[in-house]
């Protein structure tokens, strides 16, 4: 009896945080993707630093860097590409909508702006050009476009297809715990000796 009064309280406060969430995003839809991002990956850095390296101190830069590109890339600009320009290109909703827009967002999206971009923030951060950002992309971004399809493919497809645009961000920030945790391990926004490098 106690377990069901517990359960049922909880289950209360689970579905009041989300409507709070919910009525939040439809208010500042921008505000609300960019803080959902911004805590996220700040907990994820900090997560993968200390994976790296336990006794390490945290490296305050590197997670300022990506917080701050995870807020306004992963979280206000997606919310753009998420609920405004996808609905517009991929017309109708189901399955199949919903695999032709994960596709694309992974075909297109992920390899030709979300990891430039990503490239080229940080190194104009260490002081290096887009130039410099992108031919590091070139050499050694296939490993993590790799394991951004492995991740987002599948994920992408549950979004388009279940999760109702108020909260697709929020759902991209949960699975992305697990990408952020990889990308911030295969392409940390450090700096070595002067160079830009991925560890």
């Amino acid at each position: 009896r106690m377990l069901r009064m517990w359960s049922a309280r909880l289950s209360a406060c689970v579905a009041g945080t989300f409507r709070v969430y919910g009525r939040a995003y439809e208010q500042a839809p921008i505000a609300c993707s960019g803080l959902t991002m911004a805590i996220k990956a700040g907990i994820c850095d900090t997560i993968a630093q200390k994976l790296a390296d336990p006794m390490a101190d945290l490296n305050t830069w590197r997670l300022t860097k990506f917080t701050l590109f995870c807020s306004g890339y992963a979280g206000a600009f997606q919310h753009f590409i998420f609920n405004v320009f996808y609905p517009q290109l991929f017309r109708g909703t189901g399955c199949r909508v919903a695999m032709r827009t994960a596709l694309f967002d992974n075909v297109v999206h992920a390899p030709l702006v979300y990891l430039p971009a990503y490239y080229a923030f940080n190194n104009i951060f260490e002081g290096g050009s887009i130039v410099d950002g992108l031919r590091e992309y070139y050499t050694d971004g296939f490993d993590v476009l790799k394991t951004c399809w492995s991740i987002w493919f599948p994920a992408q497809c549950v979004n388009f297809w279940l999760v109702p645009p108020n909260f697709r961000i929020l759902f991209t920030a949960a699975v992305g715990s697990v990408w952020n945790v990889s990308l911030s391990s295969l392409a940390p926004m450090t700096h070595d000796d002067g160079a830009h490098t991925v560890d």
